[in-house]
């Protein structure tokens, strides 16, 4: 079974880039342009990782995160941001709440979030209980990369840069780092991450972690007494906060999901998303989610 795992935030917040100078209502009059980009994407990755299987996992609704009990200075060191930036924070956030009821409303049954809990403890909770699914991971977020296995690979909506396709695997990230994906939380603990405020060891980067992990930094280096002097308590401080899922992590519990061509063609017309009912993509709807008549 080919099994997509979306990280709804990071998509949401993709179509959000696509549609900056795009404005869509429904008839009724509720903002529409997230959702519906949101939504336009679902066919086009049903089609590249065949399948019509997808959980969507969401951020916890509020901002009080787990790690803050032990970590009270979990992503603190966000800068301020400017009023435009916020406009387009609460723009986007305003229609999340929206998306999921969509995605309910067109019969999508995995759905799920969890006060405290980020959206990537949902996923590494779900990929625990997955073993013998083919699962794609949509996301940009390194901290993913522990998930990686033969089984496992992150697909990232951006068109690629590097030298690597969209679609990241475990042997990519070997090539790359020379280091197994389960290794991956060591190298965030001891280097730290700026973007969630976890505070490594002063003076090493991931390249320098990795050469001790692996045992290839040498013992004349620099820095090496002081890794060794600090190993201890960075990893038992980091590790808890680094390592995916975090402690207590529920697991969804996945339904089939319900999707029948009256409901899809329902919804489509309800918020005049008129261009998912065109022939040409009213063939993909159909044939990639296999509707049928209710």
């Amino acid at each position: 079974m080919n099994l997509i795992l979306v990280d709804s935030n990071y998509m949401a917040y993709q179509a959000l880039f696509a549609m900056q100078s795009v404005n869509l209502n429904s008839p009724e009059g509720v903002r529409t342009e997230i959702t519906y980009n949101f939504l336009s994407r679902l066919p086009a990755l049903g089609k590249k990782f065949n399948t019509n299987n997808f959980i969507f996992l969401w951020d916890s609704p509020t901002m009080t995160l787990k790690r803050k009990h032990i970590y009270p200075e979990y992503k603190e060191n966000r800068k301020p941001i400017t009023d435009i930036e916020l406009a387009v924070y609460r723009e986007v956030k305003a229609q999340f709440p929206f998306i999921k009821q969509t995605l309910r409303d067109l019969g999508f049954q995995n759905i799920f979030e969890s006060i405290g809990y980020e959206s990537d403890d949902l996923i590494a909770a779900l990929i625990n209980q997955a073993y013998q699914a083919e699962i794609t991971i949509i996301s940009n977020d390194t901290d993913l990369y522990q998930l990686l296995d033969f089984n496992v690979s992150i697909f990232n909506l951006k068109p690629s840069s590097d030298l690597y396709t969209s679609l990241y695997t475990r042997i990519m990230f070997e090539i790359e780092y020379g280091i197994p994906p389960s290794k991956w939380k060591y190298v965030k603990a001891l280097a730290g991450c700026n973007t969630d405020n976890v505070k490594g060891i002063k003076g090493v980067g991931p390249k320098t972690a990795i050469k001790y992990i692996t045992g290839n930094l040498p013992n004349t280096h620099k820095i090496y007494d002081k890794i060794v002097k600090e190993e201890k308590h960075i990893l038992a401080q980091n590790l808890p906060l680094v390592s995916l899922p975090f402690r207590g992590t529920p697991v969804p519990t996945v339904f089939a999901d319900d999707l029948n061509i009256p409901t899809f063609k329902k919804v489509f017309t309800d918020l005049g998303f008129n261009s998912f009912l065109s022939p040409e993509k009213w063939i993909e709807w159909e044939s990639i989610f296999d509707l049928k008549e209710n």
